[in-house]
């Protein structure tokens, strides 16, 4: 199996189990895993757009699907940075996004992942982005401290490391975390 096709088949993965975030009922997806915590919604969207992220604005610089239609002016669109905000504009975005919406628009960026992986080969996910770093230049907020310091304080700086850990880390085993955290969250309403 070629490198691409396990990544495919990891977000495949984490694509099911955001789908089944449709039947979460409202108490759920405002439930919290934990005091200070984020809340189930946020952490959907959360999961949504570091993968769209990942995959369009490091991977591709271009703007993030979830600024363009069809979510440009909904709940999804809400915030330009996928991290690095404060709690209570985390808890707006819960509050903004239905289980649907982030369902939806997790599908649209599974299928740019996918059809961007169909189209890459292996020796491509050994480097890092060519230019990692020209998705600053797509919002102001990217300049702001606390997504610097996400972005640039994991040991090294995200953008520096090698493209397929760009798809299996903060696109595929941080989504798994935060999907058990959320079931957690779920278990406890």
């Amino acid at each position: 199996m070629k490198a691409t096709e396990l990544l495919a088949k990891q977000h495949q993965i984490v694509q099911a189990r955001i789908e089944g975030l449709r039947g979460f009922s409202n108490a759920e997806w405002m439930a919290r895993p934990g005091p200070d915590r984020n809340r189930i919604g946020f952490t959907a969207w959360h999961m949504v757009a570091t993968r769209d992220w990942t995959i369009r604005a490091i991977l591709q610089g271009a703007t993030p699907l979830g600024w363009d239609a069809p979510f440009a002016g909904t709940g999804v669109a809400r915030c330009a940075i996928p991290f690095g905000m404060s709690l209570p504009e985390a808890d707006s975005i819960a509050e903004a996004v239905a289980p649907a919406e982030v369902a939806a628009y997790s599908e649209g960026v599974t299928g740019e992942i996918l059809r961007w992986l169909e189209r890459t080969d292996d020796s491509v996910l050994e480097s890092p982005p060519t230019n990692g770093r020209a998705h600053l230049a797509l919002s102001p907020r990217y300049s702001e401290p606390a997504y610097r310091f996400e972005l640039d304080s994991n040991p090294a700086p995200m953008t520096d490391w090698p493209t397929w850990q760009l798809l299996s880390r903060p696109a595929f085993a941080h989504c798994l975390f935060h999907l058990e955290e959320m079931e957690f969250a779920r278990a406890n309403v």
